[in-house]
């Protein structure tokens, strides 16, 4: 698909060895993730759509696995009718929590795809002590997070065995001592839910979905220590955000790419982006790249936190195209309070220490 034979560059897909690594390794997952793409999520779309069913599931959540496991998100997840979340809060965490990373990819595939609703396997290996308020607090962020379908695991057939009463406990039926006041609680979350079904995101902000990066920074099927750094450096700039009340919508370079580009936004179905955040991104796609100059230049905003892009996936490390495009955007004053002028737009670059970065991008978003 990329008019090379894959054999002579293989050790790439291991050793990083010359300009060209960047290249193959986006080449080559981009490659496995089209064909796990065909093979699974077009075929069982169509057959499902033939037979009159919804689809509904969830992959991989983190994008520091994507590349090996799941290939481009926003690629494979759009086939589905509902997009669902996992999340692992409630499992791992003390206090019990919901990590907003989780859960808004899913949440932004919908609205991108148009789909209206978006689902969530709530509260599964909470354990036996979790309690119903803790699964309302659980909820509540659910919803502000924007999933209008939850789905509580599990209500278990049977606790005969020590296997059965350990597969990711709770049940929430007749065994738990909470069961007589459940209904409370799922009428609590019916209403809940139906209030976030009617109503929709008005964000203009979102974060661009670094999967190319990681990519190229995939060893031996495995995120190598940068990769898996922009990826937790992504997930706490989602987190940060949400936390600190600013709502985002996580999009791709193909949302950039392709999307209209209005009035300094970049727009497609209900979305409407005016400030796009580019978490460390060394590598990127040339269109992309470019769209992104395009859009600051209309009127949009730019925010660049940590490492500028350098590399492309089309041509590999140090792209001529892509470091004249980012010094074109970012130019010396981009660091500055006020950033720098681009056309009709701005642009800034934050260092990417956190918390210190979230303090400075909601500084800029409401100055």
């Amino acid at each position: 698909d990329h008019g090379y034979d894959l054999v002579d560059s293989l050790p790439l897909l291991v050793q990083r060895a010359g300009s060209l690594t960047a290249k193959v390794r986006c080449d080559f997952y981009d490659t496995v993730g089209a064909m796990y793409e065909e093979a699974w999520f077009v075929q069982v779309s169509a057959w499902c759509e033939r037979h009159g069913l919804s689809w509904i599931g969830h992959t991989e959540e983190h994008v520091a696995a994507h590349p090996a496991r799941q290939g481009d998100y926003f690629r494979t997840m759009r086939h589905l009718s509902i997009p669902v979340a996992d999340h692992r809060g409630f499992r791992n965490e003390r206090p019990r929590t919901v990590q907003p990373a989780e859960i808004k990819p899913a949440v932004s595939i919908a609205a991108l795809a148009g789909r209206d609703k978006v689902m969530a396997d709530a509260f599964g290996g909470a354990g036996w002590g979790v309690t119903p308020d803790e699964l309302r607090h659980g909820a509540n962020l659910l919803a502000a997070y924007g999933v209008d379908t939850q789905v509580l695991r599990g209500f278990f057939y049977s606790m005969d065995t020590a296997e059965a009463s350990d597969d990711w406990p709770p049940s929430l039926s007749d065994p738990n001592p909470y069961w007589t006041h459940f209904k409370t609680l799922a009428e609590y979350i019916t209403r809940l839910s139906a209030i976030v079904n009617k109503s929709k995101s008005m964000t203009s902000v979102g974060v661009l979905y670094p999967v190319v990066s990681v990519a190229a920074n995939t060893a031996d099927g495995r995120p190598n220590s940068r990769a898996s750094e922009i990826a937790q450096i992504y997930e706490a700039l989602v987190d940060g955000l949400i936390g600190a009340s600013v709502d985002v919508h996580l999009v791709d370079e193909k949302f950039v790419s392709e999307s209209r580009l209005e009035g300094g936004q970049l727009k497609h179905g209900e979305v409407a982006i005016s400030t796009l955040i580019l978490p460390p991104t060394p590598v990127i796609g040339r269109p992309a790249m470019r769209r992104i100059g395009a859009f600051a230049r209309s009127g949009g905003s730019v925010i660049c936190v940590g490492e500028r892009p350098s590399s492309s996936s089309d041509a590999g490390g140090k792209d001529r195209s892509i470091v004249r495009s980012v010094t074109d955007i970012f130019d010396a004053d981009a660091d500055k309070v006020r950033g720098s002028k681009i056309g009709k737009g701005r642009a800034y670059e934050v260092a990417d220490t956190l918390p210190d970065a979230i303090d400075r991008i909601v500084e800029i978003l409401d100055p």
